[in-house]
């Protein structure tokens, strides 16, 4: 295969390779706003509960709104988990691999096979990242909902 057969290759491959870096950003990016989550109803929830605990929350409709208000937290917490375990994404190409089958081919085959490789692992982490951006857009309404309503219960009790 000659050269002039793929005269675009290169610019091919060095897309693939920037789509790539581009959803690892954006994997870390929203491992960022997943341990904001966790780290904001972490602390919101120890607080809850103690005041629960303690019974500084009263009771009647105060203590009804408290137990709702911690259960959506704590749902926000666990879908902030969820996310960070995740960890299931593909980044190719696997040079141990390419140089036991790809050492002695034509390097316009081989970049070939990078480029196919590459795309399917850009798909498959489309999937994952489409999911986690879920989780995180989930927990962050859900935690809004959650210390919006503490912080109604805090202007009713005041």
């Amino acid at each position: 295969m000659a050269k002039k057969d793929l005269p675009s290759i290169d610019v091919v491959l060095e897309e693939a390779r920037r789509k790539l870096d581009f959803q690892f950003e954006q994997l870390n990016s929203l491992d960022t706003k997943a341990s904001i989550v966790l780290g904001v109803a972490g602390v919101v929830l120890t607080i809850v509960l103690t005041s629960l605990l303690s019974g500084h929350l009263g009771e009647g409709t105060n203590l009804q709104l408290a137990k709702t208000a911690l259960v959506l937290i704590f749902v926000a917490f666990a879908l902030s988990i969820v996310k960070l375990w995740i960890k299931r994404y593909h980044r190719p190409p696997k040079l141990d691999r390419l140089r036991s089958h790809y050492i002695v081919e034509d390097s316009e085959v081989t970049k070939l096979r990078i480029i196919d490789i590459s795309l399917q692992a850009i798909n498959d982490n489309d999937k994952m990242l489409n999911y986690q951006t879920w989780l995180v857009r989930c927990s962050y309404i859900i935690l809004s909902l959650g210390l919006g309503l503490l912080a109604y219960l805090i202007w009713r009790v005041v």
